[in-house]
Formats: C-alpha cells, sequence, structure tokens
C-alpha cells in the first residue's frame, strides 16, 4: 500500500496577497482568509518603474510607491472587516511581481500566495485582451514559487464561498496531498467536495487511488483528460484544487496545472507538495 504523504501545507501558516489595486486581487486575498480562517496575511503590492519610458526614474518610482501604499491602504481596509481574518500587515517592495513573491516567501511552502485575475472565463475559454496581470505574469508567479499559489476568480455568489470545491487525483504523491488540503478546506469551510480521477491521460493507478483514498467514489473517474474533466469540474466549482511537483506528472506544473491556471472558469489551487513520487 503506497504510504500518505506527510504535507506541511496541509495547514497554511500565513497568507502573502499580491496586491495591484484591483478588486480581483483582494477578493482573492478574501477567498484565501475564508479557507484558512485566523491565519495571518501579509498583503504586498510590487513596485517596478524598471523599463518605463520615463525621463525623470526617481520621480516615477516615487509616484508608483504612493500609489503602491494608497492600494494596500484600501486592500486592508476592505479586508480588516473579515471576522475570520488574522494579523494584517502590508508592505511595499521594489522589484518584478515574480521577484517580489519569491523574495517575500523565500520557499516557505507554509505560505498560501494569491493573486487576482481580471477575467472569467467562459466555458474554459478566457476571453480575449486581458489588462495588467495578465496570464504570461500570473503563470510566471506560479511556476516560479515553491509555496502554494491560489489565482482567484470572482465566485458567482462571494457571500458564500466556497461553496463546491473540486480536486484532481492522479494517484501521485502530489495529487493525494492535494485531496488531503481540499478535504480539509471543506471540513473547515462547510464545502462540498469532488474527487476528479480523469484517465483519458496518461495512465492512472485506479489500485493506487483506492489503497490511499477508499472514500472516493465510482462516479469520481472520468474518461476524458485531465485538463478537459478539471475545466468541466471548474464550470460547477468555486474553486478547484490540484497538486504539483513542478517536474513532472499529469498534474505537474507546466502542463494540466499550467493551463487549468489560465483557463478555468473558477479559482484554482495550486498546492506545492515537497514530496516526490518513488
Amino acid at each position: 500500500m503506497t504510504p500518505a504523504p506527510s504535507f506541511p501545507a496541509a495547514s497554511f501558516d500565513h497568507i502573502v496577497a499580491g496586491i495591484d489595486g484591483s478588486s480581483e486581487a483582494i477578493e482573492a486575498a478574501r477567498q484565501a482568509v475564508k479557507l484558512v480562517p485566523g491565519c495571518r496575511i501579509k498583503l504586498v503590492c510590487a513596485v517596478d518603474p524598471r523599463g518605463e519610458p520615463a525621463s525623470d526614474l526617481p520621480a516615477l518610482a516615487r509616484l508608483m510607491r504612493s500609489d503602491a501604499h494608497d492600494a494596500l491602504a484600501s486592500a486592508r481596509a476592505q479586508l480588516s472587516s473579515l471576522k475570520a481574518i488574522g494579523t494584517l500587515e502590508t508592505a511595499v517592495e521594489e522589484g518584478s511581481l515574480t521577484d517580489v513573491l519569491r523574495y517575500v516567501t523565500a520557499d516557505d511552502v507554509g505560505a498560501l500566495v494569491t493573486l487576482g485575475t481580471r477575467h472569467r472565463a467562459v466555458d474554459g475559454f478566457p476571453p480575449e485582451g486581458v489588462s495588467r496581470w495578465q496570464e504570461p505574469v500570473v503563470l510566471s508567479v506560479v511556476r516560479a514559487l515553491s509555496c502554494s499559489v491560489l489565482v482567484g476568480r470572482a465566485p458567482r455568489d462571494s457571500a458564500n464561498f466556497p461553496r463546491k470545491i473540486a480536486v484532481g487525483v492522479d494517484g501521485s504523491r502530489a495529487s493525494i496531498a492535494a485531496h488531503a488540503l481540499a478535504t480539509r478546506l471543506a471540513a473547515t469551510t462547510g464545502a462540498t467536495l469532488r474527487c476528479i480521477v480523469a484517465v483519458g491521460g496518461k495512465p492512472v493507478d485506479l489500485s493506487v487511488i483506492s489503497e490511499v483514498l477508499p472514500s472516493i467514489p465510482l462516479g469520481a473517474v472520468d474518461c476524458r483528460r485531465p485538463l478537459d474533466a478539471l475545466l468541466a469540474a471548474a464550470q460547477r466549482s468555486e474553486i478547484v484544487v490540484v497538486g504539483s511537483r513542478g517536474l513532472h506528472g499529469i498534474l505537474s506544473l507546466g502542463s494540466v496545472s499550467e493551463r487549468l491556471v489560465a483557463r478555468a472558469a473558477s479559482s484554482v489551487l495550486v498546492v506545492r507538495s515537497v514530496l516526490d513520487d518513488p
């Protein structure tokens, strides 16, 4: 029998929320607070004047820092009213969003990073013309960090988020860890949990899944390819949870996880596992 992995991020000890002045970024942070109530949270705004066409870069940097402080103050005011929020702090850091979040988290697997997206995909496909935090930037952050990342999209019913959580399971230790976390999140929030076992792609050992997760119903098996099955699940859920080792596997970063982040209609939580499959 395959042993269930010990997973440090089963209980996140803090949240790092990327703030850019948008309502979507605040919504992503709000979702994280609901998923892990009482957790301390740090709101971070990245300021990077490099490459901007300005004759007076110091003046531009001062203006950008002023805007960043305003964005953080607004986010703090909106999030402070949440009953479930823990200690809240803010920081303005210089550099690209990816570099700043990598520096702030310092490869801490206990951190949950949040990002908001400025679009809602329709039928699994994003619309044309995504502004500011476009998919390449969001995916750059997801790809670069060693901790888990929540890419938040506005749910249909923000007040009751999350009502439904879906999790992808393929028998890998990363996906088993994601299932363990999703189970805890569902228990904490009162959401219903649906497991997706997609068998239309690379081979999936159902015997391993049944040994490690005997509670998964037979109805969880989906004959579609993993991405198609998870995109369909995102249409019926507020959040989809997937595991990633960042190296290989059906749900590895750069394949299904990455495309799911870009195309899902729901929020996506990419859960980092520090363990590799034997």
